[in-house]
C-alpha cells in the first residue's frame, strides 16, 4: 500500500485540486501501517486551488503515498503556506476571519488564555467542501485581527476531529498536567467510521490535551463519553458553580441534548436530558448575570440560537423560559462561546455565504458578539451585539440627521458600521444597501431580509434602533438592541462604495450613526 514511498522533509506537500471533479481517497502509509487517508480531487490539469497538506507529525519519515485505486499523484513540496495573491483575492472578507485556502464552518475551542483569544474551526485543507474534518487554529490578541496557524487535531483511527470545545483545567483534576503548568483540553467529537483510519468505528466523545498553551497537541487514551446515540456530539464544557462539578452539554438526536457532569473532566456521568424546540446540535450553557442586578441564570442555545434560560435546583436544570424565535434562515450557524472571559460572554458563529466566494476557500466567521441577558417584566431577552474591539477599527464616525426618503454617503474604507435610531417605529420599507449586499426592513410584517437571510425585526419597544455591520461579503445585523440577530449575503461588489437608504416614507427625526471600517486581511499582532 502506498508505493512509491517519499522521505518528508518539508512542512507541506501541495497538491493541485478541483472540487468540480471526482474525489478519490488519498492513503498515507508508515511500514505498512495507514495512518493518514484523505479525500481529494486531484486535478493537475485545471486545478482550481492549491491544497497545503500539513506533514509537520511525519518530518523525517519515509511514508507510502497513493490513491486507493492505485495511481500517485504528483506533489510540491514548500515550508512556506504562501499561495500566490494571498489576501489579494478581490472577495477576501476584509473584516472577518477566514482561511488561507480550503473550508471552514463551525467554530470550536474558543478560549481565552494568557491574554491570547484562540479560535479553532473545522478545517478541509483540500477542498472548498466539507470533509476530510481537522481542527484549524487562528490567534488573536483584540477578537478583531486574527493570525492563522498550523492544522491543531486531525483526523485519527477515531475518525475526523468534528465539533466541540476548549477548557483549561486550571487545578489539574484531571492530573493530565502539572500544578505550575495546567493542561489545556480539547474535548471534540471523533466521527468513527467517516474516514478509511476509523472502519467500522463508532462516534465517540474524546480529548486532547495541550502543555505547552495550545501549540501541540496529545490525545487521551481513553473515550470522554462512549456512544448514547447514532447522533451525539458537539460537547460544551463549563464550570458549574450550582453543581460544583464540571457540566458537560451533548448533543444527541432531534431535538433532544444531554447534560453531564464531572469532577476530574475525564470521566462524565448524565443526570438529564433536555430538548430546545427548533434547534439541534452545538450546545452553548453559560451562566449570565441578568443585566443590573445580582442575580444569575443559566442560559443554552443551540447551533440555531433557540435559547432557554433556567436554573439549577436540587442538581436539576429547571427551564424558566423558552424562546424560540425564527433564526433558521440567517446565514449564520454554529455559534460558539469563549471559555475564559469570566462574567463576559462572547460568541462567534460560522457564517456561511449564499454565493462562492474565491476558488480556494468558501466560507468565513463572523465577527465576535458579546451576549447579556435582560429582563423585561416576567420576560428575558438574551441580546446579542457587536463587541466594543471593533472600535480598535472603526475610522471617520460622524452622524447623519435623516430627512426624506433616500439618503446616499460615500463609504471610503473596507466596510461599514452603522446604527440607525428611529423616535418611533417607522412606517413603510427601509431599504439598506453598499458593496453589494443589502437589508430590507420591513415593520409591517416584522421582518429584516436580504441575502437569503431573514429574522426578526422588532419586539415593539420605541425608540427604535439597530446596528448594521457590512462588507462586500456579507451583512450582519442586530435589530431592537440585540433582541433579534440577522446574517446575510449577496453577491460581492467591492466596489460599490456608497452606502444608500430608501424609504417608502419619510425618515425625518432619525439619526445615522456611521462609521468606516478597516481591512483586517493578512494581519499580524501578535
Amino acid at each position: 500500500m502506498g508505493e512509491p514511498t517519499r522521505l518528508i522533509c518539508r512542512k507541506y506537500l501541495t497538491l493541485p485540486v478541483n472540487p468540480e471533479k471526482e474525489s478519490k481517497t488519498l492513503l498515507f502509509s508508515n511500514n505498512g501501517k495507514l495512518v493518514y487517508d484523505l479525500r481529494a480531487s486531484y486535478d493537475p490539469e485545471t486545478p482550481a486551488f492549491t491544497a497545503y497538506v500539513e506533514m509537520t507529525r511525519f518530518l523525517g519519515l519515509t511514508l507510502g503515498i497513493a490513491f486507493s485505486d492505485g495511481t500517485v499523484p504528483q506533489f510540491g513540496e514548500t515550508d512556506v503556506f504562501a499561495p500566490e495573491g494571498l489576501y489579494r483575492e478581490p472577495n477576501r472578507p476584509p473584516i472577518r476571519f477566514s482561511v488561507k485556502s480550503g473550508w471552514n464552518n463551525d467554530p470550536n475551542g474558543l478560549i481565552l488564555l494568557n491574554g491570547v483569544y484562540h479560535l479553532f474551526y473545522q478545517y478541509n485543507p483540500c477542498s472548498t467542501r466539507w470533509g476530510n474534518i481537522h481542527w484549524g487554529h487562528a490567534v488573536s490578541t483584540d477578537l478583531i485581527r486574527w493570525e492563522e496557524g498550523d492544522i491543531a487535531l486531525y483526523p485519527d483511527e477515531w475518525g475526523p476531529n468534528y465539533s466541540g470545545c476548549a477548557v483549561l483545567d486550571e487545578r489539574n483534576v484531571s492530573g493530565l498536567g502539572f500544578s505550575d503548568r495546567p493542561p489545556l483540553l480539547l474535548f471534540y467529537t471523533a466521527g468513527g467510521g467517516s474516514n478509511e483510519m476509523s472502519r467500522g468505528v463508532s462516534p465517540t466523545q474524546r480529548i486532547a490535551y495541550s502543555l505547552d498553551g495550545g501549540k501541540t497537541f496529545l490525545p487521551y487514551p481513553q473515550t470522554a463519553v462512549d456512544t448514547i446515540t447514532g447522533e451525539n456530539r458537539d460537547p460544551k464544557v463549563v464550570w458549574c458553580e450550582e453543581l460544583s462539578r464540571y457540566l458537560m452539554a451533548l448533543y444527541l438526536e432531534g431535538e433532544e441534548y444531554a447534560l453531564l457532569t464531572s469532577d476530574d473532566l475525564l470521566h462524565w456521568d448524565q443526570f438529564q436530558r433536555i430538548s430546545i424546540r427548533g434547534d439541534w446540535e452545538c450546545p452553548n450553557p453559560a451562566r449570565l448575570r441578568v443585566r443590573g442586578t445580582d442575580r444569575f441564570l443559566w442560559i443554552l442555545f443551540g447551533a440555531r440560537s433557540y435559547w432557554l434560560v433556567g436554573e439549577f435546583r436540587d442538581g436539576r436544570w429547571v427551564t424558566l423560559q423558552e424562546e424560540s424565535i425564527p433564526f433558521e434562515k440567517t446565514r449564520t450557524y454554529a455559534g460558539q462561546l469563549f471559555s475564559g472571559t469570566g462574567e463576559r460572554a462572547v460568541e462567534m458563529d460560522w457564517f456561511c455565504p449564499s454565493v462562492p466566494l474565491d476558488p480556494r476557500f468558501s466560507q468565513m466567521i463572523s465577527l465576535p458578539r458579546e451576549l447579556t441577558l435582560e429582563q423585561e417584566g416576567d420576560r428575558y431577552w438574551l441580546c446579542r451585539n457587536p463587541v466594543a474591539e471593533l472600535s480598535a477599527i472603526r475610522r471617520n464616525e460622524r452622524t447623519v440627521r435623516l430627512a426624506g426618503t433616500e439618503c446616499r454617503i460615500p463609504a471610503a474604507e473596507a466596510g461599514l458600521d452603522l446604527e440607525l435610531t428611529f423616535p418611533k417605529l417607522p412606517q413603510g420599507k427601509i431599504a439598506v444597501r453598499a458593496f453589494g449586499q443589502s437589508v430590507t426592513f420591513d415593520p409591517e410584517a416584522n421582518t429584516v431580509s436580504g441575502g437569503k437571510g431573514i429574522s426578526p425585526m422588532t419586539s415593539g419597544r420605541e425608540p427604535y434602533s439597530v446596528r448594521i455591520l457590512m462588507d462586500p461579503s456579507g451583512t450582519e445585523v442586530f435589530p431592537d438592541g440585540g433582541r433579534f440577530v440577522f446574517a446575510g449575503s449577496e453577491q460581492p461588489d467591492p466596489g460599490e462604495r456608497e452606502l444608500s437608504l430608501r424609504a417608502e416614507n419619510p425618515m425625518d427625526g432619525a439619526t445615522l450613526k456611521l462609521a468606516d471600517l478597516l481591512s483586517v486581511r493578512n494581519t499580524k499582532n501578535l
